[in-house]
């Protein structure tokens, strides 16, 4: 929510990965419009990242865009080293680049398992840690959201590597908050289930994804935006005490 005066997030930098559409759109815009500097971390849609470049600006916040895969080592640390060269610090990482291809079980093959773990948990765990090596430097503390998924459940269609790569990101969650707690980083995981973007499109229909979200208890799908709401709570000071929680957001789909 915009207030007059000071806003949650004045003065600070966030970093959002996979940011060029769905819910790293909308937590991109969402911090800020409480008045973050935002880098938006894109990689094959130069256009669509544009356009959330242009929403940042709107909000009349700095905005720089990095493309890369940031499952790759290299290319994560020239995240990080851009993101200092343009604004000296980073307060916020948000981990939300990642991957879902449908595949059955059986034709899983190992470069298949290696891109997807390589994306959704080794991109994760190392921008965390090359973030959070400059949020102990600076000592001012800083937040680390990790985006999960309801695949934790291990209810993922023809997703058994990609549930699996989500389990172990709330594990990490859990993992880092303890590590990171001497240094005032707090981490907590966002596990969305079925959200209004492009993903569930590619391997649902549109009957199927009015159908799944109609028969939730709150009976309908959740929005972008909604999850952009709940990322900035928890990166906010009004979650101070909250670190390595995993934080579910899906309709009350558990409760189905």
């Amino acid at each position: 929510m915009t207030r007059l005066g000071k806003k949650d997030f004045d003065g600070q930098v966030a970093i959002i990965t996979g940011a060029q559409q769905g819910i790293g759109k909308a937590i991109a815009v969402k911090l800020a419009s409480e008045g973050a500097d935002i880098v938006v971390n894109w990689l094959d849609d130069k256009e669509k990242a544009s356009e959330v470049a242009d929403l940042v600006k709107s909000q009349g916040r700095k905005v720089v865009m990095f493309k890369g895969d940031i499952g790759q080592n290299d290319q994560a640390r020239n995240l990080v080293s851009v993101t200092m060269d343009a604004f000296g610090k980073i307060d916020v990482l948000v981990n939300n680049a990642g991957i879902y291809p449908r595949i059955p079980f059986f034709d899983v093959t190992e470069k298949d398992w290696n891109k997807i773990i390589q994306t959704n948990l080794k991109g994760a765990f190392f921008c965390s840690q090359m973030v959070a090596k400059k949020m102990r430097e600076f000592g001012t503390g800083g937040n680390i959201i990790n985006i999960s998924s309801q695949a934790i459940s291990g209810l993922a269609k023809e997703g058994s590597v990609y549930s699996i790569s989500k389990i172990a990101l709330t594990g990490l969650t859990k993992t880092l908050a303890m590590e990171l707690a001497p240094h005032r980083i707090r981490v907590n995981a966002i596990a969305p289930g079925l959200t209004d973007t492009d993903q569930p499109r590619l391997g649902l229909t549109e009957t199927e994804i009015s159908d799944r979200a109609n028969n939730s208890p709150l009976g309908r799908i959740v929005y972008p935006e909604e999850v952009a709401e709940l990322a900035a709570f928890l990166a906010s000071k009004k979650a101070a005490m909250i670190t390595g929680q995993t934080h579910h957001i899906n309709s009350g789909a558990y409760l189905a």
